[in-house]
């Protein structure tokens, strides 16, 4: 499997370092608005969606399109929070059936939800080196990206 495919966005975004022809037909509709999912599973899923949505929307990283992508996203940020927040007190090892010691299944949760945040947010730009080699490319767009540039995990508890 290759390299998944950069959004011209972020291409944009980072010089078009490869001199390529940029894609102008890729889905960048108008600005969008909508209110996040109900399908959201918690509160830090909703609260992430809130922090990262409408910042995306104005520099035209997210399309109409991306939504559920993006949903994904929150709700996988949700699950990760919401599993190391269950896990603090706990024990890292319990109890199984034979009365062997067996992995807290939290922390399994939490390692598989660490898994989905990274693969999506790298998807969306939002990890340190699908990020590092951008450059701004117009001033109006500057203080946007740098907010979203800001971006880390320490807000989310």
């Amino acid at each position: 499997m290759g390299r998944p495919r950069t959004p011209t966005a972020l291409k944009i975004l980072d010089g078009n370092r490869g001199h390529r022809t940029l894609n102008s037909s890729e889905d960048y509709m108008d600005i969008i608005t909508c209110d996040p999912p109900a399908w959201l599973l918690n509160d830090h899923a909703r609260d992430e969606w809130h922090r990262l949505f409408h910042r995306c929307v104005k520099i035209r990283l997210i399309a109409e399109t991306d939504v559920t992508a993006f949903s994904m996203y929150c709700n996988a940020v949700g699950l990760m929070v919401q599993a190391a927040e269950a896990m603090k007190g706990e024990a890292l090892l319990i109890p199984g059936h034979n009365g062997t010691m067996k992995q807290n299944p939290l922390i399994k949760t939490m390692t598989d939800s660490y898994t989905q945040v990274r693969a999506l947010a790298t998807s969306f730009g939002f990890t340190p080196s699908s990020k590092s080699g951008m450059s701004i490319m117009g001033q109006e767009k500057s203080n946007e990206l740098m907010e979203l540039m800001e971006l880390n995990f320490e807000d989310l508890g």
